[in-house]
């Protein structure tokens, strides 16, 4: 090779390292763009990561929190239900069947059909499971009445009998599930009846029993 051409060879690559560095730089440049992107991506995915971690944990807690409130107020219910109950059974041989006894077939048969068609048209939830009650009752007293009618003929001492000893106690706890009901529907009667409480209101504690 002469020396003149190697002269312009020399030339030409003076000339060209300017843009062989820009190229070096322009791609270093890209590739620092690169990772920043990609750093940028990943700590964006983190954050998603991290927030859906926290709403999970949120809305786990909620729900927890939710579900004891839940089960307070149903134990709590179940516990005033126990409660009136009781009061009822209490009640039952003392009050509840005398007051009873006192009324002709006539008298009682017409105080359930006004209750029945109130609960019909108001509270139809609470006038089924009232219904159900009463007819569960029904079927309790018949078999007490019937086997005590057994023990008698057969001269044997009720209060010895334990089979006699339990029937009975299903027909109290029977008697005590349907009065306490009705009382709760009666009560409801009267006060629609008077005007303390509207057939809004009627349908929204209906809806209660629905539910249970």
């Amino acid at each position: 090779m002469n020396a003149g051409l190697q002269k312009i060879l020399a030339a030409l690559a003076i000339a060209a390292l300017p843009f062989i560095a820009g190229c070096v730089s322009e791609a270093e440049r890209q590739r620092i763009a690169a990772e920043k992107a990609e750093q940028a991506r990943l700590a964006k995915l983190e954050q998603e990561r991290l927030e859906r971690g926290r709403r999970e944990k949120a809305e786990a807690e909620r729900q927890r929190v939710a579900a004891e409130k839940a089960e307070r107020e149903r134990l709590a219910k179940l516990e005033q239900e126990r409660l009136e109950k009781q009061v009822i059974l209490n009640r039952l041989q003392s009050e509840i069947f005398p007051a009873e006894e006192r009324l002709s077939e006539e008298e009682r048969s017409r105080g359930r059909a006004l209750l029945d068609a109130f609960g019909d048209e108001h509270m139809p939830a609470l006038a089924e499971r009232c219904r159900d009650a009463r007819k569960a009752y029904l079927e309790a007293e018949a078999g007490f009445k019937a086997l005590s009618a057994v023990l008698k003929k057969d001269n044997i001492d009720p209060k010895t009998n334990d089979v006699f000893q339990t029937a009975g106690r299903n027909y109290l706890n029977k008697a005590a599930d349907y009065w306490r009901l009705r009382y709760k529907l009666t009560d409801c009667y009267s006060q629609f009846k008077i005007g303390v409480i509207t057939a809004d209101e009627l349908a929204a504690r209906d809806k209660e029993f629905a539910e249970q």
